[in-house]
């Protein structure tokens, strides 16, 4: 398989986990700004905290995507349940309503694997072509 091929079959592959991570009315939202809430419930203090998670997902787009007025939010959160680890996107809309949901769980002993899939996942509820681009 060439240089050619490599990336056409990732991009393909972006573009089926962009459309698995949210319904289509989400990805149809606009690239743009969000408001941001992380929250690790009881047995997830190891996860990194809210502004932590931020900055990786800012790092990841290469963009400070999130702002505190009035958009469009994506609420995060992650817990640890009878030794697994369950995190949860919603995203919604400037008035609050829901448009995407996405659920995510490891059996790893640390936090490190569900937070680089919350990580992925914020920043492809945002741009859906973040997987086509390197980290920044």
């Amino acid at each position: 398989m060439g240089y050619d091929d490599s990336v056409k079959s990732l991009q393909r592959c972006a573009a089926a986990l962009a459309t698995i991570a949210l319904p289509l009315d989400a990805l149809s939202q606009p690239v743009g700004r969000f408001r941001f809430a992380w929250a690790r419930d009881e047995g997830a203090e190891q996860c990194p905290d809210g502004p932590a998670l931020a900055r990786e997902v800012t790092r990841r787009l290469g963009r400070d995507p999130f702002v505190a007025s009035l958009a469009p939010s994506i609420e995060a959160s992650v817990r640890r349940l009878q030794g697994r680890w369950v995190a949860r996107i919603v995203v919604r809309d400037a008035f609050d309503a829901p448009i995407g949901t996405r659920e995510f769980t490891s059996e790893a002993d640390d936090c490190s694997a569900i937070a680089s899939a919350v990580t992925l996942g914020v920043a492809l509820s945002i741009d859906p072509e973040a997987a086509l681009r390197p980290p920044a």
